[in-house]
C-alpha cells in the first residue's frame, strides 16, 4: 500500500500534467484557444485521479495516525508531536551507559533511540562500531518547525506542532558551545552526503558605454568546495558507582565533560586545522587561503599595538568585505590582559581594550583555543584574528553520536571509559572576510601572572 508521501508525489504529478494541458492552450500559443475534444477528454481524466487520490491521502494520513498512536506516540509527517517531547525527557543517558558495562540489552527509550540512530547512520554511510548509539535529533536538539507550513493537514487536537531549538533539557544533549559560534559562525546540522558550498572571489562589473555600444564581459570568478565529513571522537571515565546513581544531575555532569572536550576540539579545528588527509582535520581560517596574515617581523614574537588592531580590520575593507553584522575578535585571555593595559598613546590613559566584550566597536570573544605556541625564544606567541562576518564560517554536522562504553581498559582502576564519535567539517566561505596576526606574545607584566 502506498505512502500518504507517495500519494502526494503522484497527486502532484497529476496536477503538473492537467496544468501543463492548459499551458497549451492557453499559455504557449500565439493566441488562447479552447481545448480540443482529446485535450478535453484527458483533462477531465486527470481531473477526477487528481480528486480520488485527494481522498486516497485523506484516508492514509489516517492509518497511518492511527497506527503511530497504537505504537505509543504520535507521527505527523515531521516525525515529531508533543506527545514525544515527553517521551523524550525520559531519555537518560547515565543509563544507557550502564546498560553497556553491566552488558545488558538495551530497552524502554533508550533501545528505541539507539536504532534510530542506526536507521539514520546507514542512510548516510556511515558505520557505527559501538554499541548504542544516539540519533541526531537527541543528540544536537531540534531545528524549529511548524507543522502548518510543513503539513496539508492539522494534528487532531487542532494545534500546530512546534518543535523549539531545545524543547526541553535533555534535549540538545551535545550541542556544543562554541566560540566561533559567539561570534556569528553558523552550525548546520543533520546534514546528509557532501554539501556543496560556491563561494565567489569576483564579482561582475559595470562599465559605462555609448547607446548601442556592447557591454564589457565581467569575468565573474567562483570558487567551489565540498563539505564532507570528518570524524571527532572524545571519551571521559568514570566509575561505575558513579554511573549507578539515578540522580539527573548525574546525566548532566556526564553531558557537560563531553560537551567541553567536544566543544574545544571543534573550536580548535575551526581556528588551526590543517585540512591534510593524514591529519584528518577539517581546514581551519588560519590554514586557508585568501585569509590575510599580518606579518610579524620579530623573531620571537611581539606586544600587539592599536596599530595592529587597525591592520586586521583594515584588510577585509579595502577589498570591499566590509563589516557587518557578525564582525568580530578572537584572542586568549593573556592578550586580552595585555591589551587592556596597553595605552593607544604613551603618557594617555587611553587603552587599546577598554571592555570584556568589544574592541575597536566589534564583538569581542576570549577564548584559550587560541593557544600559545613558540616562535624564537617565545613560548607564548599567539594570534588575533578578526573576522569582518564571520557567518561566513560554517560548521557541518553529520547524523548522532556513536557511544562506546569501555569497561575493561581500565578496569583494575575501577574506571570505565564512556567514547562519543560524532561527524564534522569547517568551511570559510569568503576567506578574504578574515585576517589574523600571529606571533603576538603578552606583556611582561601579563606573562607573569600566567602559571608556569
Amino acid at each position: 500500500m502506498p505512502t500518504a508521501k507517495e500519494l502526494r508525489e503522484k497527486r502532484q504529478a497529476k496536477i503538473d500534467e492537467a496544468q501543463a494541458i492548459l499551458d497549451t492552450a492557453n499559455g504557449r500559443a500565439p493566441e488562447a484557444r479552447s481545448l480540443t475534444a482529446d485535450e478535453k477528454t484527458k483533462y477531465d481524466g486527470l481531473d477526477k485521479e487528481i480528486d480520488d487520490l485527494s481522498d486516497e491521502i485523506k484516508r492514509t494520513e489516517k492509518a497511518e495516525q492511527r497506527a503511530a498512536e497504537s505504537a505509543g506516540k504520535k507521527a505527523p509527517l515531521n516525525n515529531h508531536h508533543n506527545q514525544e517531547k515527553r517521551d523524550l525527557s525520559k531519555f537518560s543517558f547515565r543509563k544507557m551507559c550502564l546498560d553497556v558495562v553491566e552488558n545488558r540489552d538495551q530497552s524502554g527509550l533508550e533501545a528505541e533511540m539507539s536504532q534510530e540512530a542506526e536507521r539514520e547512520a546507514r542512510s548516510l554511510g556511515i558505520t557505527l562500531e559501538g554499541r548504542a548509539h544516539i540519533p541526531h535529533l537527541l543528540a544536537f536538539g531540534a531545528q524549529k518547525r511548524d507543522n502548518t507550513v510543513t503539513q496539508p493537514t492539522q494534528p487532531e487536537d487542532g494545534a500546530a506542532v512546534v518543535f523549539d531549538e531545545q524543547p526541553q533539557e535533555m534535549l540538545g544533549l551535545l550541542r556544543p558551545r562554541l566560540a566561533i559560534a559567539a561570534l556569528g559562525a553558523r552550525i548546520i546540522t543533520g546534514l546528509r552526503g557532501e554539501l556543496p558550498l560556491p563561494g565567489m572571489t569576483q564579482g561582475a562589473v559595470a562599465t559605462w558605454k555609448g547607446e548601442v555600444e556592447a557591454l564589457d564581459k565581467s569575468n565573474v570568478k567562483f570558487t567551489r568546495g565540498n563539505m564532507k565529513p570528518h570524524r571527532l571522537g572524545t571519551y571521559i571515565d568514570v566509575s561505575k558507582q558513579f554511573l549507578v546513581q539515578a540522580s539527573p544531575d548525574v546525566d548532566a555532569l556526564l553531558r557537560a565533560d563531553l560537551n567541553a572536550a567536544m566543544s574545544q576540539a571543534l573550536d580548535t579545528a575551526a581556528i588551526y586545522g590543517t585540512g591534510l588527509d593524514n591529519d584528518h582535520q577539517p581546514l581551519g581560517i588560519l590554514n586557508t587561503p585568501g585569509v590575510y596574515i599580518l606579518a610579524v617581523a620579530d623573531a620571537n614574537g611581539r606586544v600587539p599595538t592599536y596599530a595592529d588592531i587597525i591592520a586586521l580590520e583594515a584588510s577585509p575593507e579595502i577589498i570591499n568585505a566590509n563589516a557587518g553584522n557578525t564582525s568580530g575578535y578572537l584572542m586568549n585571555s593573556k592578550i586580552k590582559g595585555t591589551l587592556k593595559n596597553t595605552q593607544i598613546v604613551n603618557g594617555q590613559a587611553l587603552m587599546v581594550l577598554m571592555n570584556n566584550t568589544e574592541l575597536n566597536g566589534a564583538k569581542l570573544v576570549v577564548s584559550n583555543i587560541v593557544t600559545d605556541q613558540a616562535r624564537g625564544t617565545a613560548t607564548n606567541a599567539s594570534a588575533i584574528v578578526y573576522g569582518s562576518d564571520w557567518s561566513n564560517v560554517i560548521l557541518g554536522q553529520w547524523g548522532g553520536l556513536d557511544l562506546t562504553v569501555d569497561n575493561l581498559t581500565l578496569a583494575l582502576n575501577g574506571k570505565n571509559r564512556i567514547i562519543v564519535q560524532s561527524w564534522w567539517d569547517v568551511a570559510v566561505r569568503r576567506p578574504n572576510t578574515f585576517s589574523a596576526i600571529r606571533g603576538v606574545v603578552p606583556s611582561a607584566h601579563i606573562a607573569a601572572l600566567a602559571p608556569q
